[in-house]
């Protein structure tokens, strides 16, 4: 009876083994497919890049990269959104709290005017990514400009300020808080972001300093 035991006991775990030795085979086989792809994709072959992604997802539909990969090979296209949005959904099943697929899907409904949506993922963004990621500019600069297009100033000047701590001397974001100190009654506040945009180089602001800071 022992014998029969550690015999069937071999064999499960033959049998597990075996498994993960064909995944892994599986994973390495789609990553193969999918630095073809990239190289497509650096060529600017979107329509075969897909094609490849595709192959590395049948081989291994856990695999992140060919998901990305297939993503920018989409966006180089000019794809609908669509396609993107279930691509960035199927990733997100198989890699949770990724930073990079919310702020995809983000910049994909904000495109699409779709803003309560995209709050959405770019809250899941900063909330998912390091306190030193040097990509938190991007997602609070990206949420704020949501809350802008909502005519949400306070939410919006809270996210600029944030993304301004980050890059100090970022022209954008100081344009647009001062957009929403200005939308906020508070003037002084306001002129003193496009002045200080205005000595960063940016151009933008000095018909908004000769209109509104006199």
């Amino acid at each position: 009876m022992r014998k029969t035991i550690v015999l069937i006991s071999s064999i499960f775990l033959s049998v597990s083994l075996w498994a993960q030795e064909g995944k892994k085979q599986l994973v390495f086989t789609a990553t193969g497919l999918t630095e073809q792809a990239q190289k497509l994709l650096d060529k600017e072959d979107y329509d075969k890049a897909i094609e490849v992604c595709d192959q590395a997802l049948e081989a291994a539909s856990i695999y992140r990269e060919a998901y990305i990969v297939k993503h920018k090979a989409y966006e180089g296209k000019g794809a609908s959104s669509a396609k993107k949005i279930e691509n960035l959904k199927a990733a997100q099943k198989i890699s949770l709290e990724d930073e990079e697929l919310a702020y995809y899907l983000g910049k994909i409904y904000q495109k699409g005017s779709r803003f309560d949506d995209a709050i959405a993922e770019y809250t899941k963004a900063i909330e998912y990514s390091p306190e030193d990621s040097e990509f938190r500019y991007f997602y609070f600069f990206s949420r704020g400009s949501s809350y802008v297009k909502k005519h949400k100033n306070e939410e919006a000047l809270a996210d600029f300020t944030e993304a301004l701590k980050l890059r100090p001397e970022s022209t954008s974001a100081l344009v647009n808080r001062g957009f929403c100190y200005y939308n906020l009654k508070d003037n002084t506040k306001s002129c003193q972001d496009w002045r200080k945009a205005s000595e960063l180089g940016s151009k933008q602001v000095n018909q908004y300093l000769s209109q509104y800071c006199k």
